[in-house]
């Protein structure tokens, strides 16, 4: 028995260990990361304001809260640590909007996301800078636990055709 517990001592400490040093390397990584360049995002110029635009956002789409923004992301490169695949791309969210009430069907949610594209994009001055826009609808509630349930829409500007996050 005594030697089945010093087995058992020996092989937790040996895995302890062992993934210790994968963690320690893979913080030092990331401490060693050059801090984040966002210089590649353009931020939407609105004709009014930008709090103009997501109120009027709100109220044409029966929405308890909206926001429009850009969607940015990136990559590093594993050998070098460079700043890759540098994507933005124009967001709007909306928050238990009304006018959606099938969130898991894909054509209602399309057609209601293109008629919030439209608007958004007549919001926009420098619309042409972004080739794409993700709508988002997210229904929140509390039943003792907060709840959430989303649908993002991803359209193509100016054509406004569904497409993918990836593209």
């Amino acid at each position: 028995m005594k030697i089945l517990k010093l087995t058992f001592l020996s092989i937790l400490f040996l895995t302890l260990t062992s993934c210790n040093q994968k963690l320690y390397k893979a913080l030092n990584e990331l401490k060693n990361m050059p801090p984040p360049d966002y210089s590649y995002v353009i931020e939407p110029k609105f004709n009014e304001s930008k709090e103009s635009a997501e109120f009027k956002l709100k109220e044409l789409f029966s929405a308890e809260e909206s926001k429009i923004g850009t969607f940015h992301i990136h990559g590093y490169d594993k050998e070098t640590k460079e700043q890759i695949n540098e994507r933005m791309w124009l967001q709007a969210v909306l928050l238990n909007s009304k006018n959606l009430t099938d969130y898991r069907t894909d054509k209602p949610a399309t057609e209601l996301a293109k008629e919030v594209a439209e608007f958004v994009l007549k919001q926009i001055n420098n619309s042409k800078v972004y080739n794409k826009v993700q709508i988002t609808f997210v229904r929140q509630w509390n039943d003792g636990n907060i709840k959430q349930e989303k649908r993002n829409v991803y359209l193509t500007i100016p054509e406004l055709n569904e497409t993918d996050f990836g593209e």
